[in-house]
């Protein structure tokens, strides 16, 4: 869901900047979302990688305060909201 909503907007200069979006399925029916960021320099890949992690931080959050309570009540305290990045 939040790779649908994010990805809504097209890139404003794809000739600069390639997204790779992967959903990875876990045993528990949840899932992790992998997105790989290529771009031409470093100051292009700082500035579209902290726009998509505001992106997506914003999207989990509003998915997590609008969930029914009766989805909350058998989560772990609504989504988890975090990142793991590797550069180069």
């Amino acid at each position: 869901m939040v790779r649908k909503v994010v990805t809504v907007d097209k890139e404003l200069r794809p000739a600069d900047v390639l997204k790779e979006w992967e959903v990875i399925r876990t045993e528990d029916k949840g899932a992790t979302l992998k997105i790989t960021i290529y771009a031409n320099t470093i100051r292009t890949m700082r500035l579209n990688a902290n726009s998509t992690l505001e992106d997506v931080a914003l999207v989990t959050k509003s998915i997590d305060a609008f969930e029914p309570e009766s989805m909350q009540a058998g989560a772990n305290q609504g989504l988890e909201h975090g990142s793991v990045g590797r550069a180069g």
